[in-house]
């Protein structure tokens, strides 16, 4: 992470100036918000699908998850408070968790910016105790909407 996250979201959106970081609110980030104009807010787009910063691929990120679940990239009780927070993650139900049958424990992150970047990773327990899943889904510059059912086509 080169920035914190509303730093990220105002770049993505327009938002240039948020000011002092002791003024920050949810208020005043939805009034600066809303006075970019749709040109402004296409071009921040445009700029952040080309921004190096706050980037991972796929398998870094798979990596990463690997090592969190072989407990090499934190404490033991660091591992298991962040896997049991993945496993407890309520959104994504037309995601990863989503398309495999109901009660399967799965430890995911979901991520979405309303900008054309949706993310999902996270880690599977494949049935009958045959081992674990690492995967990590990553969509930028996408021209349908969220809502759209990207997975149609697998049969539930």
């Amino acid at each position: 992470m080169d920035r914190p996250t509303i730093e990220l979201i105002a770049d993505a959106i327009g938002v240039r100036d948020l000011g002092p970081e002791a003024q920050w609110s949810l208020k005043a980030f939805a009034e600066k918000s809303r006075a970019v104009t749709d040109a402004e807010r296409e071009s921040a787009r445009t700029a952040f699908y080309r921004d190096p910063r706050d980037t991972a691929t796929p398998e870094g990120m798979s990596r990463l998850l690997q090592k969190i679940w072989r407990r090499e990239a934190l404490s033991e009780a660091h591992s298991a408070l962040l896997l049991d927070i993945m496993l407890r993650c309520q959104t994504g139900a037309a995601r990863i968790k989503g398309l495999l049958p109901p009660r399967t424990p799965v430890m995911h992150k979901t991520g979405s910016l309303g900008i054309g970047v949706t993310d999902d990773v996270g880690i599977i327990t494949l049935p009958d105790g045959a081992g674990h899943l690492v995967i990590s889904v990553f969509v930028k510059e996408a021209t349908a909407s969220v809502d759209y059912d990207y997975f149609y086509f697998v049969e539930r």
